[in-house]
C-alpha cells in the first residue's frame, strides 16, 4: 500500500511542478506580447487561471497527503503525546467529512451542471475546469487512510511507551 502511496505523490507532486511550469511560461509570454508587440493574449491569461486551479485543488490535496498543511499547534503541543494523536485524528476526520461534502458532492453537482457551457476564449467545457474540485477531493480521501492509518500506529506505540 506505500507504494501505491509514493506513485500518487509521484504524480501528483510533477502534475504541480509541470502546471506551475506552464504557468510561467504563459506569464512570460503574456508579458513578451503585451509590452513588445503591444498585443496583449487572451489565450494565455485564461490557460493561466485556469492551470492555477488545477494547481491549487491538486496542489492542496498533495499537502493534506504531507499532512503539511497549516496549523497552529499552541494549545496542542501543550497536551500528552496521545491526546495529540487523538486531535490530529479529529482533524482528519474534520479535513474528510469537508472533502467529501463540499468538495465531492457540492464539486460533482458544480463540474456536472457547466458540462454544457463551453468556455469562451478555450475550446473546452466549463466543468472539465470545475472537475478539478471532486478530483482534489478524492486524492484527499485516499491520502485520509494513510493519514489515520499513520497516526493510529503512533498512537499505539506511545500507548505502549507509557
Amino acid at each position: 500500500m506505500e507504494s501505491l502511496r509514493k506513485k500518487v505523490d509521484f504524480v501528483l507532486a510533477n502534475l504541480c511542478i509541470a502546471l506551475m511550469s506552464l504557468m510561467v511560461i504563459l506569464v512570460t509570454y503574456q508579458v513578451i506580447v503585451r509590452y513588445a508587440f503591444n498585443d496583449p493574449s487572451v489565450f494565455s491569461e485564461s490557460m493561466c487561471n485556469y492551470a492555477f486551479i488545477w494547481l491549487v485543488m491538486l496542489g492542496s490535496a498533495y499537502v493534506f497527503g504531507q499532512r503539511g498543511h497549516m496549523n497552529i499547534p499552541v494549545v496542542r503541543d501543550m497536551t500528552p503525546r496521545r491526546v495529540q494523536i487523538v486531535i490530529d485524528l479529529l482533524g482528519e476526520v474534520i479535513i474528510l467529512v469537508f472533502a467529501l461534502m463540499v468538495m465531492g458532492y457540492g464539486g460533482y453537482l458544480g463540474a456536472s451542471a457547466q458540462m454544457a457551457q463551453r468556455e469562451s476564449i478555450l475550446p473546452i467545457q466549463m466543468g472539465v475546469i470545475y472537475s478539478a474540485i471532486p478530483l482534489a477531493a478524492l486524492f484527499v480521501v485516499f491520502y485520509f487512510f494513510f493519514n489515520c492509518k499513520q497516526l493510529l500506529a503512533e498512537f499505539n506505540t506511545a500507548d505502549a511507551a507509557k
